[in-house]
């Protein structure tokens, strides 16, 4: 996992343990005041997994070790005198996590899912267990890839693996589609393919952001319109221009030259270059309804749901 995902996904997963604590000590019957036994065995797991981490950070791998069975023997404690309370298998669970023991992690996660109040806080505690799954996978997928210089061949077999558990993650699908054009040098009959990637990652990102838009009421109609689009100029001539008002052409159409597409049947797919033009869209970039998305330079037509991807077309980065 990226230092940044990591960071997202501790702060995510700490937020997630309060609120499901709340839940579950409200369903118990606990009250506010001092902390019983139980409480405090659970207390010293957090610590324990604190520590542990303090110690990996400096390189002290041994003491970062006995921390984490110190955890765990907390866990056994807590587990002792109150074998029906979640609360010190969610610690003990995303301490594993953290420390990137990922099957421990699972299994904690797994066995805390039944103590819990049915609906959200088991749905949670599932989605934790299967993030854990995803972080085992995604470790070795890193190691293996080691920035681009590894085994692509078996980093690939690793993201088909990462999309097993998540498939609709777009930056899975983009990773994909990076690691088969590395390899297109060598083979060249996965060009298609990587571009197939290329626009699964854009079409998952799109879902995504049309989520995001029903949820917010910025547009009322994402179930029935908009999309993705490539081609601009036959977008509006089309009638389905939504956003956009206007193409000029700068350099003639007929003067384009075409890459990445060698395939009969894919035209549409390929990166045209040597056509140019001007766009404009209704109402200004970054007022109601349009706005410039991603260091690629989406633009998005809030209001239509469209999604316009820039000359570079499929190879535009679309899940960021």
């Amino acid at each position: 996992l990226s230092a940044a995902m990591a960071g997202m996904a501790a702060l995510v997963a700490l937020l997630a343990v309060l609120e499901v604590i709340v839940q579950v000590d409200t369903a118990s019957g606990k009250q506010n005041g001092g902390l019983d036994e139980y409480d405090r065995k659970c207390e010293e797991i957090v610590a324990h997994s604190r520590q542990a981490g303090q110690f990996f950070n400096s390189g002290r791998q041994a003491e970062a070790h006995k921390k984490l069975e110190d955890a765990e023997a907390s866990f056994r404690a807590a587990k002792k005198l109150q074998p029906k309370e979640p609360q010190a298998y969610i610690s003990i669970a995303t301490t594993m996590l953290n420390a990137q023991h990922f099957d421990d992690s699972v299994r904690y996660w797994n066995e805390a899912a039944p103590l819990m109040p049915k609906g959200r806080a088991r749905e949670w505690a599932a989605g934790r267990a299967t993030w854990a799954k995803y972080g085992k996978v995604s470790t070795k997928r890193d190691t293996v890839y080691a920035n681009g210089q590894g085994n692509l061949t078996e980093a690939l077999k690793l993201m088909e693996q990462q999309l097993q558990i998540f498939p609709d993650f777009p930056s899975l699908h983009h990773d994909k589609a990076t690691a088969l054009v590395m390899i297109s040098a060598l083979q060249e009959d996965v060009t298609a393919d990587a571009l197939g990637e290329f626009g699964q990652a854009q079409e998952t990102s799109l879902r995504a952001w049309r989520a995001g838009l029903r949820a917010t009421g910025a547009s009322k109609c994402c179930e029935s319109c908009g999309g993705v689009v490539v081609d601009w100029p036959g977008h509006l001539a089309g009638g389905r221009g939504g956003g956009l008002a206007a193409v000029d052409w700068v350099v003639d159409p007929a003067d384009g030259q075409r890459y990445g597409c060698s395939a009969a049947g894919c035209e549409d797919e390929g990166f045209l270059d040597g056509r140019a033009f001007v766009a404009r869209f209704e109402g200004s970039v970054g007022g109601p309804g349009i706005a410039i998305a991603g260091g690629d330079g989406l633009i998005l037509d809030e209001a239509g749901c469209w999604l316009f991807l820039p000359s570079s077309g499929r190879w535009a980065q679309g899940a960021r």
